[in-house]
């Protein structure tokens, strides 16, 4: 993750460049690139704190002896593992 956050802040200093625009088909491809980076990024913090939320919500469930939305939320789990699994071939 660490190795995507520098290359979407490399990105976004070549797209402050005054002379970005002087080769347009290079500047969209940059802007392309740019927007998939930074979409991936958001995925990933999205399923990482949907993540700890449920794991979260699994022990309180857990505690209060709530087996109903224990399985709520490891089928949720299950869910969030499908969708990790998914972007990851995205980006790919």
């Amino acid at each position: 993750m660490e190795n995507s956050r520098r290359r979407l802040d490399e990105l976004n200093a070549k797209s402050e460049s005054p002379d970005f625009w002087n080769d347009p088909d290079a500047a969209q491809e940059l802007m392309r690139e740019r927007n998939r980076l930074d979409e991936s990024i958001s995925s990933y913090f999205t399923l990482e704190s949907e993540f700890s939320d449920t794991v979260e919500m699994i022990g309180l469930a857990e505690a209060e002896g709530d087996k109903e939305l224990v399985l709520e939320s490891e089928a949720a789990l299950e869910l969030l593992r499908i969708r990790a699994a998914a972007i990851e071939l995205e980006s790919m």
